[in-house]
């Protein structure tokens, strides 16, 4: 199978998959995310307060609202939108719960990160508005990736010069 068809049947099951998948990571993730990720995501995280943090491949947002609660001003991504449906609901409960100040603003953006011209769009919107991201993460997504050209361009453009990403 070619690139392309990759990419629609990894975007497809997302897509189909996006309430179960909310349901499962829930709050808090599962325990590879907490056992595993998060403890290395907080180890790198050094200095987030005030950071500029992107968040590829957001899945419900289990990341971005890490970020947001550690400081950092977030942009969360996914290729697919019912991901970011879900993300959008879990965060807006988030902050009518009380769990994330109404100031930890996250936007939310879809952003196919294998296809070169999304790529563009984004980061010239992004660079509008700053000088570039002090944190870029993607979580449990690059296997569904088969040309990883497109990204590792875009982090390049991306990230600043002291800036750090963990990619999983």
């Amino acid at each position: 199978m070619d690139s392309v068809g990759l990419k629609s049947q990894a975007l497809a099951a997302w897509e189909a998959h996006a309430e179960s998948w909310d349901g499962l990571m829930g709050d808090s993730g599962n325990k590879y995310f907490s056992v595993l990720e998060l403890p290395i995501l907080d180890r790198m995280a050094l200095g987030r307060n005030g950071a500029y943090a992107l968040d590829l491949a957001t899945g419900n947002g289990l990341v971005a609202r890490w970020l947001a609660q550690e400081g950092a001003s977030v942009i969360a991504t996914d290729g697919s939108r019912p991901m970011l449906e879900q993300a959008k609901a879990r965060t807006e409960s988030w902050y009518q719960q009380g769990k994330l100040n109404h100031d930890r603003k996250i936007s939310f953006e879809v952003l196919d990160v294998m296809d070169p011209q999304c790529w563009d769009a984004f980061i010239s919107r992004s660079l509008e508005t700053c000088d570039g991201f002090d944190i870029i993460t993607m979580n449990m997504a690059l296997m569904d990736i088969p040309d990883l050209k497109p990204l590792a361009i875009a982090l390049k453009r991306l990230l600043k010069p002291s800036a750090w990403s963990v990619l999983s």
